[in-house]
């Protein structure tokens, strides 16, 4: 009986810390660096061809996102449906949480192969001027989210 309750509260743990960030969150946030660029393309010196690299990039990014978000939002739901029935014994929540970790670490690695993508477009001076326009925007995304948190 205790070992039941202690994998409840973890489950419970796990769940309260996959839904602290929405996954549309999750697939906005690494595209922060092709937000910024284009924000700052006349400040970086972006060529035409780099805008267009960069644009279809971020596209074919979008795209598959897209269906990897869907099947991540579905597989969020199963597992907390699964969580809600009383009935539910630890393996098939163990094997659901596996799921959503999985098609979660889907979306972080389109992400970061996005934005390695995208960095690779970029001059060595452009990477320099892309870094400190980012530290701001990085600064009260963090701040905003802390604010977020508190309520």
């Amino acid at each position: 009986m205790k070992y039941a309750t202690h994998t409840l509260a973890l489950v419970l743990a796990i769940h309260s810390a996959l839904h602290a960030g929405s996954t549309d969150q999750l697939l906005t946030s690494g595209m922060n660096l092709p937000k910024l660029l284009a924000e700052h393309r006349d400040d970086l010196g972006l060529t035409s061809q780099q805008e267009t690299k960069i644009k279809s990039i971020v596209e074919e990014a979008q795209a598959k996102g897209d269906s990897l978000g869907a099947d991540l939002r579905s597989k969020q739901s199963d597992f907390e449906h699964l969580l809600q029935n009383p009935g539910t014994k630890a393996e098939a929540a163990k094997v659901a949480l596996t799921q959503v970790l999985e098609a979660e670490s889907s979306v972080k690695h389109l992400v970061l192969a996005t934005l390695i993508e995208v960095r690779d477009q970029l001059t060595p001076e452009q990477l320099i001027k892309a870094r400190q326009f980012a530290a701001p925007a990085a600064a009260k995304t963090a701040t905003s989210e802390s604010r977020l948190q508190e309520k």
